[in-house]
């Protein structure tokens, strides 16, 4: 493959050209440490943080931050290839750089230059952050279901078909005395004594056709050959071939109920205190005692529950499930019930596991002895590790389909005597070759002399607990091997794991890569040079990472060919563009090689040599990925809430709409109705009744009519108003209001009264501030209110202050405008005036204050959004 048609030679201006344009700064220094070459990006980048330019000629070792690199351009010029540098974080801003150091050598390897490469990454630094806190926080996550399934008092295990166990926790140990790895693998009849092995056989199978009886009890043998009862709760997962267990010692359990059919005064004991709870139940499930011990785990008053029906606390839904258990017990002494939900005091739904004795010929009984115990938290649990193991399972098998279909390469599992045992990825696919014919053989038998020696030396590293990258040639082809030891639990390594790359295609590239387009490798810019005639002559390493295979086959070929999503309007808005001599910038949408949708930011423009001649055109690319999925993302909720403003708007509306007719036909009909006529004085009584309940809610309705006409009145009249006109007019139309109470009223609106409202909105806002004022006034002294306005910024402001009753800004303040708040008992309070006033306000773009204390008066400030103008 080549890099330029056999007809163009670039000479150094062109690839100047090209490093001119880079987003990394590059400085290339000779062997006497001299400064012989700096694009404009590192000439940026030295005046902007290290307060100083750049010279050709004069000491690399001058700029302030060079002296870190001495040794490793020391390093690189003794002939140690692409020496590491090391990362810069300005300290007078959020930026971060890495500083790279590569050697440019000659055909025979000697090294006359250095490339120093300054690459800003703040904002890939900022993604690998936020990635490190999610590999943080998941990984606490793991640990945690990990901890919870070992920390488990109650054995957790699966068992598969066969009735072996598969997996255990560390209960086992403790119940038991074995270890989780003593029992793993072997049958469960080995551990479950002999005459309950049959019946323990015929549940399991009921459970794995499907059963719903899920609760069972037997008897197992410790390591030591004592005997313990264990309460077994089982569910059967088809998906996953196997059954989920969680076993709890109940030995104690029956020890108890053994006890209490032995003596009321020992039953007595035991309910006083402990964590299950006791009660006793009629045969129609009506409590007749309850234990003291409801009160510290479901929160009710044991007296309060006496009387009452047990099945009345049960979930509606499991109620079904349980009843048959109550009619078991006329014929069988004691049942178990399924789990089910139980309400507690807070109204809460706890998951009970019931186990219920019939005591109706025990004296001092006489009835149901019901044992419960709250096991809501171990379901909990019980849950979270089936969701975990369903998880790891899933994990396994995305893991799997990954490696049968890992890109460029291929998954190798090799032993510790370097035999294959799993061999899988495209590459397998693509050299057309069966995997079956690499098991059970060295993998250094396929490999030519050289290449096998390289491999057994690599992989004897890896056995010393190395991790090895290392190249091979095979087939014709060149890879890369990245091996890595696998350990078992015990920590002693078993496996190794190699992943391979092809890296064929990257290394006949850089055999044909001079030192200038060597630099170029080393930006984060995605590089593409064509010809007059838009064919591609050159791209850079980013790009054939983001174009795979595509921009290979499309070498020497159109650009517009790697673009598949670019519109034939958009190309030919770009060869316009280039046309007249302009830049022309496009978002391409392409797959990255790991199956991944990306956005690109394209800048297309045209390559002028030194005689300013046209000699292609330079198509530059940015990763803007992450930007546009956030800007998606943000698009998508603004149109889901837009969606759902309108949605509650309209129903309020249609339902406020639907309400009038009804509401009006009943104040109507009762208009209707003669009071003489009725001569029931109950009737008469209603009738009143209902006619006031009718005009109380015509009254909301309409209430709520006047909110959704300022919510929605997007077209409402502005024009200049006067306050003091206004005030004068809303003051005539109570002016028996004003009598009656006494108030003395002052204005002063000498700052100005001119405003531009709509005059049907002032005219509510200032009666609904009089009125309450009014309504709300002292007790013990004349209602006083003052009006007066001043400019403030933009606003004219309108204050409004009484000497009435105040209001606890402390304790109401956050609710002051809201709808339907009271804050006095007043009897015609509806608590809809001050939402209103808020309401009209904002609508047109003002805002309001206020200032108010208890028994000394309030405070409005209205802010008319409008420049003051005074009244001539």
């Amino acid at each position: 493959m080549q890099l330029f048609k056999d007809n163009y030679v670039p000479d150094i201006d062109f690839f100047e050209l090209l490093l001119n344009t880079c987003s990394d700064a590059v400085i290339v220094i000779n062997s006497q440490r001299e400064v012989c070459y700096y694009n404009l990006t590192a000439e940026k980048f030295c005046h902007d943080f290290c307060d100083g330019g750049l010279a050709r000629g004069e000491k690399f070792f001058s700029i302030p931050w060079a002296n870190k690199l001495e040794e490793d351009i020391s390093a690189a010029f003794s002939g140690e290839s692409n020496a590491a540098g090391y990362a810069l974080c300005h300290e007078d801003s959020d930026k971060y750089f890495t500083i790279q150091v590569k050697a440019l050598t000659r055909a025979d390897n000697a090294v006359d230059y250095l490339l120093i490469n300054i690459q800003d990454i703040s904002e890939a630094k900022k993604i690998e952050e936020e990635k490190n806190a999610e590999i943080v926080h998941l990984t606490h996550t793991s640990k945690h279901l990990q901890n919870l399934f070992n920390s488990s008092l109650d054995i957790i295990c699966t068992i598969n078909s066969d009735g072996e166990y598969v997996q255990l926790n560390e209960a086992t140990y403790y119940v038991l005395g074995y270890r989780p790895e003593e029992m793993a693998g072997k049958k469960t009849f080995e551990f479950i004594l002999e005459e309950d092995q049959d019946r323990t056989t015929d549940l399991r199978n009921k459970i794995i056709k499907g059963s719903k009886t899920t609760n069972f009890e037997n008897r197992l043998r410790r390591k030591d050959g004592s005997i313990v009862t264990m309460a077994w709760s089982a569910r059967w997962d088809d998906k996953d071939g196997l059954l989920y267990c969680t076993g709890r010692d109940a030995s104690e359990m029956k020890t108890a109920e053994e006890a209490l059919l032995l003596s009321e005064k020992r039953f007595r004991a035991l309910v006083q205190s402990g964590s299950d709870l006791i009660g006793i139940i009629d045969q129609d499930a009506i409590y007749q005692y309850v234990s003291p011990t409801v009160i510290s785990v479901l929160g009710y008053n044991p007296r309060n529950m006496i009387g009452k029906n047990a099945f009345g606390f049960v979930h509606e839904e499991d109620q079904p499930k349980v009843l048959p258990y109550l009619e078991l017990l006329k014929h069988q002494h004691q049942v178990r019930t399924p789990e089910f939900r139980y309400r507690n005091a807070a109204g809460e739904w706890r998951w009970i596991e019931t186990v219920a004795t019939n005591m109706f010929d025990v004296a001092g009984v006489n009835g149901i002895v019901v044992n419960s115990r709250d096991i809501t938290e171990r379901k909990m649990k019980d849950e979270e590790l089936a969701r975990v193991l369903n998880e790891l399972k899933s994990s396994e098998k995305k893991l799997l389909n990954i490696f049968e279909n890992f890109p460029n390469g291929a998954i190798l599992i090799i032993d510790k005597e370097l035999k294959i045992e799993y061999l899988a990825g495209k590459e397998v696919q693509s050299l057309q070759i069966s995997s079956a014919d690499f098991i059970n053989t060295e993998f250094s038998n396929f490999l030519d002399k050289t290449a096998a020696e390289v491999f057994r030396n690599q992989m004897l590293a890896v056995l010393q607990d190395k991790t090895v990258v290392f190249e091979i040639s095979f087939m014709s082809r060149n890879y890369m091997l990245s091996a890595m030891p696998q350990k078992n639990e015990a920590g002693d390594i078993e496996k190794i794991l190699i992943v391979s790359q092809n890296i064929t295609a990257q290394k006949e590239a850089l055999h044909r890569i001079h030192i200038q387009s060597d630099i170029l490798e080393n930006v984060n810019n995605l590089i593409i040079v064509t010809d007059n005639n838009y064919k591609i002559n050159y791209f850079n390493n980013l790009s054939l990472n983001v174009f795979n295979e595509q921009i290979i086959d499309q070498y020497g070929k159109e650009i517009f060919g790697i673009f598949p999503n670019l519109y034939l309007s958009e190309i030919r808005e770009m060869l316009d563009a280039l046309k007249d001599d302009e830049v022309f910038e496009v978002e391409v949408q392409t797959v990255s090689p790991g199956e991944k949708d990306m956005w690109i930011d394209f800048r297309f423009s045209l390559m002028y040599d030194q005689f300013d001649e046209t000699i292609g055109i330079l198509c530059m690319g940015q990763d803007i990925t992450a930007k546009k999925e956030a800007d998606y993302e943000k698009e998508q909720l603004i149109e889901e809430l837009n969606a759902t403003v309108k949605d509650l708007r309209q129903f309020a509306y249609i339902t406020s709409h639907n309400l009038r007719s009804p509401i009006s036909n009943l104040i109507g009909i009762t208009n209707l109705i003669e009071p003489g006529t009725i001569t029931d004085a109950t009737t008469s009584f209603l009738v009143e009744k209902f006619k006031e309940s009718a005009i109380q809610l015509n009254e909301t309705v309409n209430d709520l009519m006047n909110v959704l006409l300022i919510k929605n009145s997007v077209n409402t009249k502005i024009e200049d108003i006067s306050i003091h006109q206004t005030w004068q007019e809303v003051c005539a139309s109570v002016n028996n209001i004003i009598d009656e109470s006494g108030a003395v009223i002052t204005t002063n609106f000498s700052d100005g009264e001119m405003i531009q409202f709509n005059k049907s909105y002032l005219e509510s806002v200032l009666l609904n501030l009089l009125t309450n004022s009014i309504k709300y006034k002292s007790a013990t002294s004349v209602p006083y209110i003052d009006l007066n306005t001043f400019e403030k910024d933009e606003y004219l402001v309108l204050e409004f202050s009484d000497n009435g009753l105040g209001i606890d800004l402390e304790r109401h303040g956050h609710k002051i405008f809201g709808l339907y708040q009271r804050f006095h008992d007043h009897p015609d309070s509806k608590g809809l005036g001050l939402y209103l006033v808020n309401s009209q306000v904002k609508a047109l773009g003002g805002k309001i204050e206020i200032e108010s204390e208890v028994g000394k008066g309030t405070t409005f400030f209205i802010y008319f959004k409008n420049k003051p103008r005074h009244a001539e």
